[in-house]
């Protein structure tokens, strides 16, 4: 974590994840965390949000629930709050904080991702045998980060964060120069950038496990979430 600035933890929701949010919120408040915003992408979903107290903010736009495009926008916006001077960590609604990882954040990575195990995107899952989950990525504002956010929006398209950072990445760097340390996280250099990829126990893709800090399981988009973070036992309305 690079001294000198806030850590913001970042989430984006639509009237749709509302209850979501809750669940989400409801868990960081048991770990005494309010360093937390999230964007409401409509103003009804702002509404109920302040109505329940909830540290929020509206930014217009539109997050589809497939993955594939349409997640450009959300990368954009997170690379303006880290221009704007926060440490940010994106962490999606459905990833749920069971203990407090802020300490795990070193000083000596631009970005902290969370591996994912799950073949997407296909093209850096076949020369890696895992790729770096958008779904809860820390980004310390250093010039290193703002370069490396600042390449790949080069890319206009309305591409998904997910395939294009991996990609961007993989197409640069090679499985053997990735070092992997003893207690299981791999460090990636690229260009001026140290990225660290957590151990998978840590921000970890599954139902409930006490032993993790952060637990987001997998679920196909078109899932009904509420749904599923109960039946998985991450839910604490």
């Amino acid at each position: 974590m690079k001294t000198g600035n806030s850590t913001l933890i970042l989430s984006f929701c639509n009237f749709d994840y509302v209850k979501v949010a809750l669940n989400w919120v409801g868990y960081l408040n048991k770990l005494n965390i309010n360093n937390y915003l999230i964007v409401a992408l409509d103003s009804e979903t702002e509404t109920f949000l302040k109505e329940h107290n909830i540290n929020t903010k509206l930014i217009e736009g539109e997050i589809p629930k497939r993955s594939g495009k349409g997640w450009r926008w959300r990368f954009q916006q997170t690379y303006k709050f880290v221009k704007d001077g926060y440490n940010v960590i994106h962490s999606d609604l459905d990833a749920v904080w069971l203990k407090n990882p802020l300490h795990l954040l070193d000083e000596e990575s631009d970005i902290i991702a969370s591996v994912d195990r799950g073949g997407f995107p296909p093209e850096t899952y076949e020369k890696w045998n895992f790729t770096m989950c958008m779904g809860w990525v820390y980004y310390a504002n250093t010039d290193a980060t703002l370069n490396l956010f600042e390449s790949i929006l080069k890319n206009k398209k309305n591409f998904d964060d997910q395939c294009e950072f991996n990609n961007y990445i993989s197409d640069k760097v090679d499985i053997n120069d990735i070092y992997n340390t003893l207690g299981g996280t791999k460090e990636i250099k690229i260009n001026d950038a140290t990225i660290c990829v957590l151990n998978e126990n840590v921000i970890k893709r599954s139902d409930y496990d006490e032993n993790a800090y952060v637990c987001h399981p997998l679920m196909k988009k078109q899932s009904d979430c509420e749904t599923q973070l109960k039946r998985r036992g991450l839910w604490v309305l």
